[in-house]
């Protein structure tokens, strides 16, 4: 029981390490395995521990080790972290998707499933080693939807030069923060980059009743993302500010939103993109009284 006590405590070490976030954005992916299989490891050996304590407990007695152990609250809490550990896996199963290139830099992925407003899920290619979650964003006709995936790494630069026709997808959709837009009456949508990806699944959702702004910044947005995305932006928003940072630079986007939220007399702002601007645009929107929203990363 000692022995496993003290590799238990090796195992957590380990995985608080992998969690610090410089270590953590600096090499995702050993985060990601050292969280899972350390992570499932530890409640083998909680089971293994939980077991032995149990067998010491009934030495000398009359009792079953089956007695001993459905009255320990550990046994309870492991019953509970195990089901929810093995429940996502339980719906796992691989989807055919059409690839559709934009650039060097985007590709979309096509699927037929039809998925809830606001939903993103996870795909993978080799389902134990890593996930790359998206959010989606439903088809002109209704069937089915799609993603958009842009290089931001080794396996999205993958999933553009060589995209598949399937990956493997598990456990339910995820509701994503731009949900709460519907509550207002009119909003503006702030977001960079593929970060517009998320934002169509609110632009795009055919039950949206209220007015909304956009702006996007990003390089090359109609050479990247092509005109199918292009367009549905302007088709919600005739007048979305799209700024090609290539041609003009990065721009003030706390001074251009805030400019949007007082023209269009919006209640909310919504920030879509990286976790270092999404923070800086927030924090500028309630510093001015503007009620601000935008995603915890990685969340």
């Amino acid at each position: 029981m000692l022995t496993i006590a003290y590799v238990l405590l090796v195992l957590f070490v380990g995985i608080i390490a992998c969690a610090y976030p410089a270590l953590r954005f600096k090499s995702h992916n050993t985060f990601e395995n050292t969280h899972r299989f350390a992570g499932w490891l530890s409640i083998a050996l909680f089971w293994a521990e939980l077991i032995l304590l149990g067998e010491a407990m009934r030495a000398g007695t009359s009792q079953s080790l089956g007695d001993i152990l459905i009255r320990q609250p550990t046994f309870w809490f492991l019953v509970i972290i195990t089901f929810h550990i093995v429940l996502p896996w339980l719906r796992l199963r691989k989807v055919e998707f059409v690839p559709e290139k934009l650039s060097n830099h985007a590709v979309r992925l096509h699927f037929p499933m039809t998925l809830k407003p606001f939903s993103g899920i996870a795909i993978s290619d080799a389902p134990l080693k890593e996930w790359h979650p998206f959010a989606t964003f439903p088809s002109a006709d209704g069937k089915g939807g799609s993603l958009l995936v842009s290089d931001a790494g080794d396996w999205t630069k993958k999933a553009i030069n060589t995209p598949r026709t399937s990956y493997w997808v598990k456990g339910v959709p995820k509701t994503g923060v731009l949900s709460m837009a519907c509550i207002f009456r009119s909003c503006v949508i702030v977001t960079t980059g593929s970060g517009i990806g998320p934002c169509l699944s609110f632009l795009t959702d055919p039950s949206r009743k209220q007015p909304c702004r956009v702006l996007w910044s990003t390089p090359s947005p109609l050479k990247t993302f092509g005109e199918s995305i292009t367009n549905k932006v302007r088709e919600v928003d005739p007048q979305a500010v799209i700024i090609d940072t290539r041609a003009s630079g990065r721009p003030n986007m706390i001074q251009i939103a805030y400019q949007l939220f007082i023209e269009s007399g919006a209640e909310a702002v919504f920030v879509i993109s990286n976790p270092k601007l999404t923070k800086k645009v927030v924090y500028g929107m309630e510093s001015r009284g503007v009620p601000a929203f935008g995603p915890i990363w990685d969340s």
